[in-house]
């Protein structure tokens, strides 16, 4: 068996064994246990393909491109590249105090209290407790009330004065939802606030993702690496050329490193299969990126025998589905190592945003729905109550006018004018009195049945 002359995290020289060691060559002697062979150190220089043909190696282990005339096991490990950024840890400054809410939440909660505001103004308005046209300025009162129940001013509400004092059910209801919001708010800003005070807060700078990527610069720690990064990565830079020995992996790597932490270097991410093993010993200064992990070639076998091809397959297969192999992996990667306060579960620090409180302003301006529609009701039922009442006024007034006014008593009374005169009493006129002719004639006239009249005083 045979490596490649690439060295550095995956195997290196040990002068005092005298013998190649690290990952690759633990992986090797695993394989070699499997099919109970011996395994010798071979160097191999760029032109890997020679001591295969010329039979001075049976297989080398290699990451590259496939070639005509060989055959390829099955991948012993995969080369991973994930990216690792800037990271910077910024202690508690005078602006922290604000930090628990997001920008867009503050903003969310001003506007909130101003529309509160105004629905309480609208409900004194309805309820005839405040004219703005005749004291405008009561307004900038209402606003003081809204934020010191906010706050948690108005414990019972009872300090309450001027329009926000009324006491009908709408009032009472939209100043419930005022302190239901500010339950909400001040128990979250308190519950946060200690995170931001007295713990280091760390900024990241880089690309995130794949799309982030794309418009970035990274850094690889050799040249031959660029090219399984160029398709993914806007920029690809490596250490100068003639700076390091070739088997100085951890020079090129420091190079990256130091290039990534610079903030006048162009170098945005620093792009590596070695990044769980280069981030444990930087934690205080690097991160890994989320988004952003590719596997552009794995590393398999080439041999220029089928037989051997199949039977290091299959001793992968089965190192592959067995304890030992995953303690080689992680005894020279620490694969399962990880750096202090990675297992959090919860971020303390992190800001509370708008759709984090979605629910609770849905809630708030619900129940000022519904007090202003309970205000609009009572404001109705009011005019309804005072028309009936202005109704029944009028009527009581022209009965009392009625009342007070002098009256004839005999006036359209018949039954007491029978009673006075009888029933069917008429008054006959007397005999005229007159001279002239006709005169003889006129006890007859008068003895002759006349027309009757009812007596009517007037």
């Amino acid at each position: 068996m045979a490596m490649n002359s690439q060295q550095g995290a995956h195997y290196a020289y040990d002068a005092a064994q005298e013998k190649y060691v690290g990952a690759y060559p633990d992986l090797m002697d695993l394989i070699a246990q499997e099919l109970d062979v011996d395994t010798v150190d071979v160097y191999v220089g760029p032109l890997w393909w020679k001591p295969l043909r010329r039979g001075e190696a049976d297989i080398l282990f290699f990451m590259g491109p496939m070639w005509d005339g060989f055959y390829y096991t099955s991948p012993i490990n995969s080369m991973t590249f994930h990216g690792l950024l800037k990271a910077k840890s910024r202690n508690a400054e005078y602006w922290s105090l604000f930090d628990p809410f997001h920008w867009r939440l503050w903003v969310a909660i001003c506007v909130t209290v101003i529309l509160g505001t105004v629905v309480a103004g609208l409900i004194a308005y309805l309820e005839r407790a405040w004219d703005p046209r005749e004291d405008p300025l009561e307004f900038g009162a209402m606003l003081y009330h809204s934020v010191t129940l906010l706050l948690g001013g108005h414990r019972r509400g009872d300090d309450l004065s001027g329009a926000m004092a009324t006491s009908s059910g709408a009032a009472r209801l939209h100043r419930l939802g005022l302190l239901f919001l500010a339950l909400i708010m001040t128990s979250s800003f308190t519950a946060n606030l200690a995170a931001f005070l007295t713990n280091p807060r760390r900024v990241v700078s880089g690309p995130g993702t794949l799309d982030e990527l794309s418009a970035a610069t990274a850094c690889v720690n050799d040249w031959w690496l660029s090219s399984y990064v160029t398709n993914f990565a806007g920029g690809v830079v490596w250490p100068p050329d003639g700076a390091y020995e070739l088997d100085d992996y951890a020079g090129r790597t420091q190079w990256c490193v130091d290039a990534v932490k610079d903030d006048d270097s162009e170098v945005d991410v620093f792009l590596t299969f070695d990044a769980q093993f280069v981030l444990l010993e930087h934690c205080d200064s690097l991160v890994k990126a989320p988004g952003i992990e590719f596997e552009p070639t794995p590393v398999y076998g080439i041999t220029h025998s089928y037989d051997i091809m199949r039977n290091v397959s299959q001793a992968i297969y089965r190192l592959r589905s067995d304890r030992p192999y995953y303690d080689v992996v992680n005894a020279h990667y620490r694969t399962y190592d990880m750096c202090p306060g990675a297992m959090d579960t919860e971020d303390s620090s992190e800001q509370i945003s708008v759709r984090s409180m979605e629910s609770v302003f849905l809630i708030f301006f619900a129940n000022a729905a519904v007090a202003i529609g309970l205000a609009l009701f009572d404001a109705r039922r009011r005019r309804r109550d005072a028309k009936t009442e202005a109704r029944e006024a009028a009527l009581e007034a022209a009965a009392a006018r009625e009342t007070d006014a002098p009256r004839n008593p005999l006036r359209g009374d018949s039954r007491r004018l029978a009673h006075m005169f009888g029933n069917g009493a008429r008054l006959r006129l007397s005999q005229s009195r007159g001279r002239g002719r006709g005169a003889p004639d006129a006890p007859r006239r008068a003895l002759a049945p006349r027309r009757s009249a009812e007596l009517a005083l007037v």
